[in-house]
């Protein structure tokens, strides 16, 4: 009789001959059995059989092949390949730098095929100085030379922190990358294909005298359109305001829309955002448990869509007390406002136009959420400029990349209850920005916003501050600074920030290819090429393309 193949260890064998005693030749199962322990033994001991060895010696080829490691038969080309891998994802490098990868044969090879190491790139500034570890001072460069020119590389993604007081040139930074991402007859680089961006913004507002307008909006050109999403209950202020900036005279001004979610576009995590239920770890009050229930049983049905008659409906049927009810309806009627306030403003047939195509967002196209209005708070802001997240994400097709600003984000972004979900989101998007052909910039006074911002930031732009507060917020959370703030030289960085002129900024960027390597001066091309790692970059950031909004009012 034939045995049948069979697998069986430790306790099993007395259970497993029992049942089948009568099938099983008991010689043969004996046989098998000490060959499987002999294996077992070996695999739990780390021994090999001579079949293992064997199997081994044969495929040792075949797993080099997925090896990490690079061997001297054909890992050099590998080696190559992920190290120019490593080059092309830098966010910034220097005209310096470029000149050097050009002159490699590797890189003149690609160049020669058409494919560049930054086919998409922007100027950002002249670099004028590098830190000094030695002593922490830093060294001047010569900023006048072709070589410090330093340029965004905006073929791929990244995130940027821009920090410092009022007045120092953090929003000019700011608007000189939209410049480089959105301009496609780029004086200052080079974009074939540029993005979409949607600049979140939010004042407190007092008057359309007093309150400070998105300075993005100077942007508007006949390159470059800009459109302003407000809030409804605020839009006739806010077309004043927008109508009327100074300096953009005979040019496009920005066209003003009223913020609003068509009733289509609604989704349950949408609903979830809109309702305040979307909070991450936040222990909600009862009457939004209840909601968040119902939004959770709409979702089991598997409707196309969201209903949101039905779920208007299914509230009224919940027996709530009145304490629940009057926060519950406050809601409800802030939902409202977004969905339908629109119907009752006077709109020109140009803004009803354009309010057909509010969620679509061409290459080359500026959106600004300008929620700066008396009647809508900080959490309902985030609550709004989520869901604008959302759907500015999702509108995005194959090959298409998106720009995510925030704008003065001291003003509206913290880590507080109010704003969690919407940094939370930040948070989320920065974390996949490479699935998402996402850039994201934050631009804030206060460098004490969510540490995790700071974190996942691939470059951090430092103007002028001076605050020992935020500089011991900040320096937690940047490579190269805490090793310019110990012993002898410590405080010398903070002084060089306090000394920044207007436009001066340092730059923090590990990935970074801004100089060559000291240790490689007589190398050439790919070998002489080191990224930033723990240095610090000085820069003087170039001018703008576009009208400067920013500059500052003075008395004469």
């Amino acid at each position: 009789m034939v045995s049948p193949p069979i697998r069986v260890t430790g306790g099993a064998v007395s259970e497993y001959y029992s049942e089948h005693s009568s099938d099983i030749d008991s010689v043969g199962l004996a046989e098998r059995l000490k060959e499987t322990q002999k294996g077992d033994l070996a695999l739990a001991s780390g021994r090999s059989t001579p079949a293992m060895r064997g199997r081994l010696r044969q495929d040792k080829s075949q797993f080099m092949r997925y090896s990490g490691v690079s061997n001297k038969a054909g890992g050099k080309a590998n080696a190559i390949e992920t190290r120019l891998q490593q080059l092309c994802a830098a966010p910034l490098f220097s005209a310096k730098v470029e000149d050097a990868l050009a002159a490699d044969p590797n890189v003149a090879a690609q160049l020669a095929l058409g494919k560049p190491l930054y086919p998409q790139f922007s100027m950002l500034g002249n670099r004028i100085g590098e830190l000094n570890k030695m002593n922490g001072n830093f060294d001047n460069v010569d900023g006048g030379h072709p070589d410090s020119l330093v340029f965004l590389n905006m073929n791929e993604p990244f995130s940027t922190f821009i920090c410092g007081s009022q007045g120092s040139g953090k929003s000019h930074t700011l608007s000189c990358m939209l410049e480089g991402a959105l301009l496609r007859n780029n004086p200052v680089g080079n974009i074939e294909f540029p993005s979409a961006a949607m600049v979140f913004h939010y004042d407190q507002f007092s008057s359309h005298v007093a309150s400070q307008v998105c300075e993005a909006a100077y942007l508007s050109s006949p390159e470059l359109s800009v459109r302003v999403m407000v809030s409804p209950t605020n839009y006739n202020s806010m077309v004043k305001l927008y109508s009327n900036l100074p300096g953009l005279e005979g040019k496009p001004k920005p066209r003003v829309i009223p913020f609003h979610i068509k009733e289509s576009q609604l989704s349950t995590e949408i609903m979830k955002k809109l309702m305040s239920c979307a909070e991450p770890e936040v222990v909600m009050p009862l009457y939004l448990e209840r909601v968040f229930s119902i939004l959770k049983d709409m979702a089991m049905e598997r409707r196309v869509g969201f209903d949101y008659n039905a779920f208007r409906s299914k509230l009224k049927t919940e027996k709530f007390s009145k304490e629940q009810r009057d926060p519950l309806e406050i809601r409800l009627s802030l939902v409202d406002d977004f969905l339908k306030r629109y119907q009752r403003l006077k709109l020109p047939e140009s803004s009803k136009t354009a309010m057909n195509h509010a969620w679509t967002f061409e290459a080359g196209s500026l959106t600004i959420v300008d929620l700066s209005c008396p009647f809508i708070s900080v959490a309902d802001a985030c609550s709004m400029f989520s869901v604008a997240l959302s759907l500015f994400l999702e509108s995005r097709k194959a090959h298409e990349s998106r720009v995510i600003v925030l704008d003065e984000a001291h003003k509206f972004l913290s880590d507080q209850r109010e704003t969690a979900h919407f940094t939370a989101d930040l948070i989320s998007v920065i974390a996949q920005q490479r699935h998402l052909a996402a850039r994201v910039i934050i631009a804030t006074q206060e460098p004490t916003l969510s540490p995790r911002l700071l974190e996942l930031s691939n470059v951090t732009i430092v103007h002028r501050f001076a605050s020992p507060r935020w500089f011991e917020a900040l320096k937690q959370y940047l490579a190269g600074s805490e090793s310019s703030t110990r012993g002898a030289h410590r405080g010398k960085l903070f002084e060089e920030i306090v000394r920044l002129s207007t436009g001066e900024a340092l730059v923090f960027a590990p990935t970074a290819l801004i100089k060559r390597d000291a240790k490689g001066k007589s190398a050439a091309g790919i070998a002489s090429v080191k990224a930033q790692g723990t240095g610090v970059s000085k820069i003087v950031i170039r001018k703008r393309v576009t009208v400067d909004g920013g500059k500052s009012v003075t008395m004469f």
